[in-house]
Protein backbone atom coordinates (compact mmCIF):
# COMPACT_ATOMS: atom_id res chain seq x y z
CA UNK A 1 0.00 0.00 0.00
CA UNK A 2 2.17 2.62 1.11
CA UNK A 3 5.20 1.33 -1.80
CA UNK A 4 2.10 1.65 -4.58
CA UNK A 5 0.82 5.48 -2.84
CA UNK A 6 5.01 6.60 -2.98
CA UNK A 7 5.57 4.98 -6.72
CA UNK A 8 2.40 7.08 -7.72
CA UNK A 9 3.47 10.07 -6.26
CA UNK A 10 7.15 10.16 -7.44
CA UNK A 11 5.30 9.52 -11.28
CA UNK A 12 3.17 12.34 -10.57
CA UNK A 13 6.59 14.43 -10.06
CA UNK A 14 7.82 12.96 -12.79
CA UNK A 15 5.24 14.18 -15.04
CA UNK A 16 5.47 17.83 -13.50
CA UNK A 17 9.67 17.49 -14.32
CA UNK A 18 9.04 16.77 -18.29
CA UNK A 19 5.88 19.23 -18.19
CA UNK A 20 8.15 21.88 -16.56
CA UNK A 21 11.42 20.80 -18.57
CA UNK A 22 10.07 20.65 -22.32
CA UNK A 23 7.91 24.40 -21.38
CA UNK A 24 11.31 25.86 -20.64
CA UNK A 25 13.02 24.51 -23.52
CA UNK A 26 9.91 26.03 -25.12
CA UNK A 27 10.80 29.27 -23.78
CA UNK A 28 14.27 29.16 -24.47
CA UNK A 29 13.68 28.29 -28.25
CA UNK A 30 11.05 30.86 -28.33
CA UNK A 31 13.53 33.48 -27.11
CA UNK A 32 16.23 32.66 -29.21
CA UNK A 33 14.07 32.69 -32.33
CA UNK A 34 12.92 36.54 -30.97
CA UNK A 35 16.69 37.18 -30.73
CA UNK A 36 17.04 36.27 -34.41
CA UNK A 37 14.32 37.55 -35.51
CA UNK A 38 15.32 41.34 -33.99
CA UNK A 39 18.89 41.29 -34.95
CA UNK A 40 19.15 41.22 -38.70
CA UNK A 41 22.14 39.79 -40.04
CA UNK A 42 24.48 43.20 -39.84
CA UNK A 43 27.85 40.74 -38.78
CA UNK A 44 27.50 39.63 -42.56
CA UNK A 45 29.26 41.58 -45.23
Amino acid sequence: EKYEEAMASLAQMEKRAVMAESMLEATLQYQSGQVKAAQPSISSP
